[in-house]
């Protein structure tokens, strides 16, 4: 486990550059331990097998496959399988693309040292390699608020169409909606995920049957830290709609179990979305910022642990094929150079 430790405080490092070689260098060095990563983290395996399923044929859009995988991973399985690619490779195509996304936002931000932080604790370990395609939807959706229209539309194209839990981020977010507006859109997307339920159970059936999310003590502490930091930001009219659509969501958990990837998905888009283009108003507004990261660090790392701990046991979590391995770190230049 040393070597996370190690390389998160190498990350860190990365903030007493100036803010565009600390771009550089730290999705360079993000690429080669993320990007390059063989079998780590508990995405790598399922999505694996993802995208084998994922290759377009008649049974593609026939009840559970429409919810199996989002379009995108499907034209690119498809892509893969036609010109009969690994489809490891796709690990280190998306890890490239988002490695350019994570230059261009760090070079954008207000302050690199807060970008830096955010994404050192937040999109090393929870995002992607917890949630390999939510994190790229989320990296996207951060993207999409470039100063840069191309890169406005192709971030908001990409989060769309790679993982349905950006909706209501793109509803608090893009929507130019009052709050009635905006309470009225996000009842129809829980009356949409109730609608289809029974689809979403076999997906994650496993997650319902742990009871409901909503009471959560981790969960609960990272849309307060992330709600307070928010607050004591810079001053922003559209901070209540976000607010309203973190809160509705996280309540949502204690009577529709799915609205849980919601919950994961907004505190961790806000809380990079706030690093990377708003500024705290206070030391208060860095302090809270602070205690955000370090409860996604150390939550990370517990479930690193514990995952460990089940690896070591043969304990892997069922319907999940070798979902826990983080130990030993493994990557493609360690293979290359027979390490």
């Amino acid at each position: 486990m040393t070597i996370y430790f190690i390389f998160f405080l190498f990350l860190l490092s990365f903030s007493f550059f100036k803010k565009r070689t600390a771009a550089y260098l730290f999705s360079i060095f993000w690429f080669l331990f993320v990007g390059l990563r063989k079998e780590i983290g508990t995405d790598w395996y399922p999505n694996l097998e993802l995208f084998e399923r994922a290759v377009l044929n008649e049974k593609s859009f026939n009840s559970y496959q429409l919810i199996d995988s989002e379009i995108v991973w499907k034209i690119i399985a498809t892509v893969f399988d036609s010109l009969a690619l690994n489809f490891e490779y796709i690990f280190i195509l998306l890890g490239l693309i988002q490695a350019y996304m994570i230059f261009s936002l760090i070079s954008e931000s207000r302050n690199h040292k807060l970008a830096i932080l955010g994404f050192s604790t937040t999109f090393l370990l929870f995002f992607p390699m917890n949630a390999f395609r939510q994190g790229f939807c989320l990296i996207a959706l951060i993207y999409s608020f470039s100063k840069f229209r191309f890169k406005r539309h192709t971030g908001l194209i990409l989060s769309l169409t790679t993982h349905i839990s950006s909706l209501p981020a793109v509803v608090a977010m893009k929507l130019n909606l009052g709050m009635r507006g905006m309470l009225i859109a996000l009842s129809i997307i829980l009356v949409a995920i109730t609608t289809a339920q029974e689809l979403i159970l076999l997906r994650y059936g496993d997650i319902f049957a742990s009871g409901g999310l909503g009471f959560s003590p981790r969960l609960l502490l990272q849309v307060l830290l992330v709600a307070t930091f928010m607050i004591l930001f810079d001053k922003d009219n559209e901070k209540n709609k976000q607010l309203l659509v973190l809160g509705f969501f996280y309540f949502s958990t204690f009577i529709i179990f799915y609205a849980y990837r919601y919950v994961g998905f907004l505190v961790g888009f806000l809380h990079l979305y706030y690093a990377i283009y708003k500024l705290p108003k206070n030391n208060y507004g860095y302090l809270f910022f602070f205690l955000s990261c370090m409860l996604f660090f150390v939550a990370d790392i517990s479930d690193m642990y514990v995952s460990k701990l089940n690896s070591e046991l043969g304990l892997y979590k069922e319907g999940c094929f070798q979902c826990t391995s983080w130990v030993p770190y493994d990557n493609y230049i360690f293979r290359l150079l027979g390490l």
